[in-house]
């Protein structure tokens, strides 16, 4: 964070589409994954989002 309390841009930003929320959910909490999740993690600040793709003009 900037002193004005602003974040700064991430560096990385990773867009996955997945075929429902519960889909995205079940993976990132998958016993296979999450010793991965952590490895790749540690040390870092990391924020994670579900955003809903919705097409309003469709």
């Amino acid at each position: 964070m900037s002193d004005q309390g602003e974040r700064e841009q991430p560096a990385l930003r990773i867009v996955i589409e997945w075929p429902s929320r519960q889909a995205a959910i079940d993976f990132m909490n998958d016993p296979g994954y999450v010793p991965h999740l952590e490895q790749g993690t540690a040390g870092s600040v990391s924020h994670h989002a579900l955003v809903e793709a919705k097409d309003d003009l469709a």
